[in-house]
C-alpha cells in the first residue's frame, strides 16, 4: 500500500499555478503572502537587535538555546515521537530535515543579527515564488 507525503516545511509541495485552470495561483499567492508575512517577522526581530543591545543578546541567547536543543538532541528518539505524533507511518527522515532547514535557518538569522551576510531561506524562496508568479 503506498501513500503519498506531502512536505510543506519548505515549500516544495506548493504547486505552480496552470494557465489553462482559473484560481490555480491560489495555493501559490498563499505561500507568498505566509513567506511575506515571516520575512517582515525576520526583518522586525533583526532591527529591533540593531537598535536594542539587551534585546539582541536576549535574542541571540534564545537562538543558541534552540539550536542547541535542536543540535544535541538524540535525533533518533525525537524524530521518531515527532513523526509518531504526525501519523504513524510518517517518515522520521522528514521531521529530521524539517529540523535541520530550521537550524540552518536560525543559525542564519543569528548572523544576520550580528551583522554578518548570510542567506535566509524565506527570503530566497520567497524570490523565487514571486518569479514564479510574475511569469504567470
Amino acid at each position: 500500500k503506498k501513500s503519498v507525503l506531502i512536505c510543506s516545511f519548505d515549500y516544495s509541495s506548493t504547486a505552480p499555478p496552470v494557465d489553462r485552470l482559473e484560481g490555480s495561483d491560489t495555493h501559490q499567492e498563499d505561500s507568498i503572502e505566509a513567506l511575506r508575512s515571516a520575512k517582515y517577522e525576520v526583518d522586525d526581530i533583526i532591527d529591533r537587535c540593531q537598535h536594542d543591545s539587551s534585546q539582541k543578546t536576549e535574542i541571540i541567547k534564545s537562538f543558541t538555546a534552540i539550536v542547541g536543543f535542536f543540535e544535541s538532541s538524540d535525533e533518533t528518539e525525537w524524530t521518531t515521537s515527532c513523526a509518531k505524533s504526525i501519523s504513524d507511518s510518517f517518515p522520521k527522515n522528514r521531521v529530521t530535515r524539517a529540523i535541520r532547514t530550521y537550524t540552518k535557518e536560525t543559525k542564519a538569522m543569528m548572523s544576520r543579527i550580528e551583522g554578518r551576510a548570510s542567506e535566509l531561506f524565506i527570503e530566497k524562496r520567497f524570490a523565487e515564488f514571486v518569479g514564479q508568479a510574475l511569469r504567470y
